[in-house]
């Protein structure tokens, strides 16, 4: 018979499974039988049972976290931003934002796009806004911001809207939409509009296109789109104002010159 060796996700499952109810119900039984049997001591197997019930939650409370990190499965803490989008400015974007330290999730929908990212180190996934609500709060698990960045900018722009609901207005931001193109407008004074400068998507597409690359700014050149803080916190320029960058900041710009 072949042994086999718990994983540390159920080992971490196993340190925190649920006994309360268990115990407790098994105690309530036998105490009262126990009690009717005229047993010494069965009026206390029930409080006895609660506070070692007590303890267990308090125990639990006090080292999960601690235990969770041991052995590798706690969740990640910090900003992560997603990047929803295949085209090569989003995987230009994806790569540039990783290089500088924040740690970003890549959302492609074509097989040559998800192929594209995976070459360039990127960690992506096909992804889905359109799953039930457990399973879209599953898939933005860790996820602080987004960026929306696909070759439709009606998808953007309705995309935009619901994940502002899910992350807050201040944590999700979109390309322009191309002037000449789309199936309605949008009010004017959107907030989340990625470029100072509002470059549409197709401007940014073409940019890229034409040997643009994005990395650290010098000498203010180029366009500046973000700054990476030195947890990873990502703060995006929008039509109001340029990225809000501190001392010690990365600033990621879109320039001709090489990253």
């Amino acid at each position: 018979m072949t042994r086999r060796t718990p994983s540390d996700g159920e080992t971490a499952s196993t340190w925190m499974a649920p006994r309360g109810i268990v115990a407790g119900a098994t105690a309530s039984a036998f105490g009262i039988g126990l009690g009717q049997a005229g047993i010494p001591g069965a009026e206390t197997v029930l409080p006895v049972t609660f506070v070692v019930i007590f303890c267990t939650v308090v125990l639990y409370g006090l080292t999960a976290t601690r235990v969770a990190r041991r052995l590798g499965v706690a969740g990640h803490r910090g900003p992560t931003i997603l990047v929803v989008g295949g085209s090569p400015f989003a995987r230009e974007a994806a790569a540039a934002l990783q290089r500088a330290g924040a740690r970003v999730r890549l959302w492609a929908g074509s097989p040559d796009d998800q192929e594209a990212a995976r070459s360039s180190g990127l960690d992506v996934d096909r992804g889905s806004l359109l799953h039930g609500a457990l399973m879209r709060e599953a898939e933005l698990e860790d996820v602080t911001d987004a960026l929306l960045l696909s070759r439709n900018d009606d998808f953007n722009a309705l995309a935009a809207a619901d994940l502002r609901l899910e992350l807050g207005h201040a944590h999700v931001f979109r390309a322009a939409s191309d002037p000449d193109h789309g199936d309605f407008e949008l009010p004017p004074g959107e907030r989340g509009i990625i470029g100072a400068g509002h470059p549409s998507s197709a401007e940014l597409e073409r940019f890229i296109a034409q040997g643009w690359t994005l990395g650290e700014q010098s000498d203010d050149d180029g366009i500046a789109l973000f700054a990476i803080g030195p947890e990873g916190e990502v703060h995006v320029a929008t039509t109001q104002a340029g990225p809000a960058a501190a001392p010690g900041d990365t600033v990621l710009a879109l320039s001709r010159r090489q990253a």
